[in-house]
């Protein structure tokens, strides 16, 4: 009797600071919002649709997508029309005539220039330029016959390349080159979008499996404090001895620091998911509808990897991207051929001259073509030995190379993604059925044991022990579920579902 009181004394003190430690656990992870009284509710749908629009990573992406964009008006602007105009006056005044023939003692004479053109680069790569001018001329000799004289010219210009540069292959490269920075900007846009919607359900339904495992873990504290409770009564019967006591209590302050890990890792997956939202305020919204997910969720069947792949191939950014970067490399190449020509170019100009006492006067007969000139020529340009075309041909030519085996590493990457995402959703539904048979076995032992307990057949620490692997079996079953979940999104990401299945059409 007096062993028995003293081992009651002794427990007291241990069994009030116990308590006292697991309130400070259960309670210390859960946030209290007293002025929240009517918190935001998201669902999924709500979710997707708050990301697409906040998400700071695909905001960014959008921004950039815009800039692609901006490239194809700049390569467009090579076509398009150059206007120029000038004007320009003169005085001169000599310090005395040298003879008889300048007709002023002092000679001056006033000059008065103005020019205006326009120049069109042409899809052949060459560039026609139309200018005119006029100009007005007095002086103070007597010998001026026109005085002040006007002149008034008509021009017009070409530049044909027939070597470098030549042709229309060349003057629309950059276009060709802009249109895939386009299709390229776009590629990561849709890469984006897609990496925002996986990482949002990911994270979704991490959320969904945290909030089951507290549950599970809040479950667990309570079954641990109904055993406690029981097996005091047990001892204060002298049906049992301290030492289960003991276990009860190391078991009750086991599970409530399981249920403090639990608790917190569902607040840092709630952050992660308002994360993913683009919010800056982590308070006030509560997130319904992810706590009983399962296999399924992503609306995908049993995937097949040949399949899977043939979409993927089709619709998946990374390696599409890397497609892309090979016919750059390949319009780079072309240009350093190009280049390795030597420059000839064709030169023809002509222009139709008028002089007369005024402005218009002399415009007519520039029309009527009272002066005239002309020229015609070839210009040729060649570096010796074309050592710096050469090297950028090489260089060209090895960016090529590179970029086509990074094209098929990047599918190489993809095949494998494929197959181990197929793989991942067959392991994760097969561990889900063990779990569910292994959990339906756990808690059958659990209940027998505590029966049996009850009868006194059965130790206090079997029980103990069998409840505890209920518990993880439970828990087992949440992973393997999160798991299939998660390689089903990452069958849909890499397949393009996720589109389909949030009804987002991409244009």
């Amino acid at each position: 009797m007096s062993t028995r009181k003293l081992s009651s004394n002794t427990a007291s003190p241990f069994k009030t600071a116990l308590s006292l430690s697991l309130v400070a656990l259960v309670f210390a992870g859960v946030p209290v919002h007293g002025a929240d009284l009517h918190p935001e509710k998201l669902d999924l749908r709500a979710c997707v649709e708050e990301a697409l629009k906040g998400n700071y990573g695909l905001r960014i992406s959008r921004v950039e997508a815009a800039s692609s964009a901006q490239s194809f008006q700049i390569a467009r602007a090579a076509f398009d029309p150059v206007f120029s105009f000038g004007a320009q006056r003169n005085f001169s005044q000599s310090p005395t005539a040298n003879t008889r023939l300048d007709g002023a003692l002092v000679p001056q004479s006033e000059n008065d220039n103005f020019s205006a053109g326009i120049s069109q680069f042409l899809i052949s790569g060459g560039t026609l330029s139309l200018q005119t001018g006029a100009a007005r001329f007095e002086t103070n000799s007597s010998f001026a016959l026109l005085n002040p004289s006007y002149d008034a010219n008509l021009r017009v210009g070409v530049r044909q390349p027939l070597l470098r540069g030549g042709g229309i292959g060349p003057a629309l490269r950059p276009l060709q080159a802009a249109r895939l920075e386009i299709v390229a900007g776009d590629l990561r846009m849709r890469q984006a979008v897609l990496q925002t919607l996986s990482g949002l359900e990911t994270a979704f339904w991490q959320l969904g499996l945290s909030r089951l495992t507290r549950n599970a873990q809040a479950r667990a504290v309570e079954t641990s404090r109904s055993l406690l409770k029981e097996v005091e009564v047990r001892v204060e019967a002298g049906l049992a001895n301290g030492l289960d006591r003991l276990r009860g209590e190391t078991a009750l302050a086991g599970e409530g620091q399981r249920l403090l890990a639990a608790e917190q890792d569902e607040a840092r997956a709630a952050d992660e998911l308002v994360r993913q939202l683009g919010r800056q305020e982590f308070e006030g919204v509560v997130f319904v509808g992810n706590e009983a997910f399962a296999s399924g969720a992503a609306g995908l069947g049993t995937p097949d990897p040949a399949e899977v792949l043939k979409l993927a191939e089709v619709v998946e950014p990374e390696y599409l991207l890397a497609r892309q970067a090979a016919y750059r490399s390949d319009l780079r190449v072309q240009q350093a051929r190009n280049d390795l020509l030597p420059r000839l170019d064709m030169v023809a100009s002509g222009a139709s001259l008028g002089r007369s006492g005024e402005y218009g006067a002399a415009y007519d007969r520039a029309r009527e073509r009272d002066g005239y000139q002309w020229s015609l020529g070839v210009e040729l340009n060649v570096p010796w030995g074309l050592r710096q075309e050469r090297a950028r041909l090489q260089q060209a030519k090895n960016e090529l190379q590179v970029a086509e085996l990074t094209a098929a590493n990047a599918r190489q990457r993809l095949v494998l993604l494929v197959r181990d995402a197929c793989r991942g959703v067959v392991a994760a539904r097969r561990q889900m059925e063990a779990s569910e048979a292994a959990l339906k076995l756990s808690r059958e032992q659990a209940e027998q044991l505590r029966s049996r307990y009850e009868q006194g057949l059965a130790e206090f620490r079997d029980v103990l022990e069998a409840r505890n692997g209920a518990v993880q079996s439970e828990l087992t079953l949440y992973r393997a579920r999160f798991a299939a979940v998660r390689a089903e999104i990452e069958v849909a990401r890499l397949s393009g579902r996720l589109f389909e299945r949030h009804q987002i059409k991409w244009k």
